[in-house]
């Protein structure tokens, strides 16, 4: 009896804790810095996390679904500045992904999504700074079972993103 109600809590707190949590800065101010921008590079993080690599999910996989998504909106993808040293400065798409396994078979993850361009500062305009201007992302826990959700919110802040794009570029 004492190991059902171990389980019960478990699966509430489980159940609970699964809702996620949205951070973002897409507004009508983050949405003007997206105006005029004719192509973009893009790059995600090392995912980094046996357990979920094991499960299928991995860095290049996102980086994958990211671009299709850009390119099937009309968004021009270039070659990173690594591949290409003429694109230092374009703006990049930087998506952020932070795993951590629990000993519980649970998964805390971390997905932001964030612009970064080149920026000037209004006091004196020959000052420049590689700045995130626009930003979404999700923060949750879930059961390691479904670790494959990870990947369906980086696609809804991949859409999240070609909203703002494309309302910015109407």
């Amino acid at each position: 009896m004492k190991n059902v109600a171990s389980l019960l809590i478990l699966s509430i707190i489980t159940i609970a804790l699964s809702k996620q949590v949205f951070c973002q800065e897409d507004d009508s101010d983050s949405r003007k810095t997206l105006s005029g921008i004719k192509s973009l590079d893009i790059s995600v993080s090392d995912i980094g996390q046996d357990a979920i690599i094991q499960r299928g999910l991995t860095s290049s996989q996102i980086q994958t679904d990211v671009e299709l998504k850009l390119r099937s909106s009309g968004i021009k993808i270039i070659p990173s500045p690594k591949q290409n040293p003429t694109n230092v400065g374009d703006p990049h798409i930087f998506v952020q992904i932070t795993i951590i396994k629990t000993d519980n078979d649970l998964v805390a993850f971390d997905v932001n999504f964030e612009l970064r361009q080149i920026v000037s500062l209004t006091r004196d305009h020959s000052i420049l700074a590689y700045a995130t201007t626009w930003r979404a992302g999700v923060t949750g826990l879930i059961p390691l079972t479904r670790s494959e959700r990870i990947r369906d919110v980086a696609k809804d802040l991949t859409d999240q993103f070609i909203n703002a794009y494309l309302a910015a570029n109407k």
